[in-house]
């Protein structure tokens, strides 16, 4: 039977995500999940208005309620034994019970940078929380299963870096600790941060183990420095055997979600009919005056010069948005800011055989929640594990 583990730290980790860090004054609440595709644990979750006890992540429910509680016996148990239907491994599946904690300490993995005793603040779709009021870091993980070996490479964001068995290290090589898999990472870690290189300082790079755990390390998380998009062209890849990348490139960052909506014509505008953006008029007329649309030979002559009116108007509520057509026949609306205010942006037409999608905007999504009655207990970069101290009202 093959070895399943050769390398072994001095000391236990700290913590899983989604742990306890203890039970004095912790309050548990028993809810049933109602999302449809599971959640995995250490997120935010928020009471399902259809269901009295149910809850979902983030605020897909609506009011946060609490985070859920990691379940060490979530191992792929079987949900239907005559079925033979199994559990997922380290997620709760829909229409379960879980334990949810209201209030008390809570060890949780962080979407973007923390600071002791901030804000906590939660993505609205995935329940991930962070320090930033502004958006999501991209995040990565690099997991190792035995020591890298002389001229194995780690290269990030397109640099290469070499571990070496022995001698004095360059600003792009890292020691190899022939007996500790964490001290041997905890070289590299090192020697990534204090890479003045363009292509990898934007990220900042962390073991899994809290010092002076080093040695039970067997991961390397990368988390970019800005919140935001940019971070997820951030590329990994190795060469030691028997690692996985979360992926080629970082993930998961991002703003919220911008407010839209649509007006699909069937017929050229006929003179004088009109759209109302928000309360403002824009009209179509044969003989245009300032402000106006041209009407032109055809529907789609017609609605390019409509764009081009909306894009370039100087007025406070259409420059709200971007403007766009697609198929000739239909004007797109979307928010140049993301969050929830643009929801109530008003979208109508008088044009003969014209629909509005929706009478308001809609998908306005903030960057992040703050999870009132929540702090960080501690300073840490993304894709760390951190404490939080929760007392939420439910």
């Amino acid at each position: 039977m093959p070895a399943v583990q050769m390398t072994y730290g001095t000391r236990i980790r700290p913590a899983l995500n989604g742990m306890l860090a203890d039970t004095v004054g912790a309050s548990i609440a028993e809810r049933i999940l109602t999302e449809p595709n599971g959640a995995g644990f250490g997120i935010v979750v928020s009471q399902d208005p259809t269901m009295d006890r149910g809850v979902r992540k983030g605020a897909l429910g609506g009011t946060a309620i609490g985070v859920l509680v990691r379940d060490v016996t979530m191992d792929g148990t079987l949900l239907i034994p005559v079925a033979g239907t199994r559990g997922t491994v380290d997620m709760y599946d829909a229409n379960r019970t879980v334990p949810v904690v209201t209030r008390g300490r809570v060890w949780v993995v962080a979407d973007s940078n923390t600071t002791r005793n901030g804000n906590v603040y939660y993505d609205s779709d995935t329940g991930l929380m962070g320090g930033s009021s502004s958006g999501r870091a991209a995040t990565g993980t690099i997991k190792f299963t035995s020591v890298p070996v002389n001229g194995d490479t780690l290269t990030i964001n397109g640099v290469a870096f070499t571990w070496i068995a022995s001698g004095t290290p360059s600003s792009t090589q890292a020691l190899i600790n022939p007996t500790s898999l964490g001290l041997t990472l905890e070289n590299m870690v090192t020697t990534l941060n204090a890479s003045a290189n363009g292509s990898v300082s934007p990220a900042t790079y962390a073991l899994n183990a809290s010092s002076p755990d080093h040695e039970a390390a067997t991961e390397i998380h990368v988390s970019y420095d800005t919140v935001g998009t940019a971070g997820n062209a951030f590329t990994l890849a190795t060469t030691v055997a028997g690692t996985t990348l979360s992926g080629s490139t970082l993930a998961g960052g991002g703003v919220g979600d911008k407010a839209s909506d649509s007006i699909v014509f069937t017929v050229n505008p006929a003179n004088t009919k009109k759209i109302v953006l928000n309360g403002t008029n824009v009209v179509f007329k044969t003989s245009p005056g300032a402000g106006e649309v041209q009407i032109g030979g055809d529907l789609a002559t017609t609605l390019a010069s409509l764009k081009t009116l909306l894009n370039a108007s100087a007025d406070t509520e259409i420059a709200k948005n971007v403007y766009d057509v697609t198929g000739g026949t239909t004007l797109t609306i979307v928010s140049k800011t993301t969050g929830t205010t643009m929801n109530a942006y008003t979208v109508t037409t008088d044009v003969s055989g014209a629909t509005v999608t929706t009478a308001t905007m809609t998908g306005g999504e903030p960057d992040t929640t703050q999870l009132v009655g929540a702090r960080w207990l501690e300073t840490v970069n993304a894709g760390e594990l951190v404490q939080i101290s929760l007392s939420m009202q439910i």
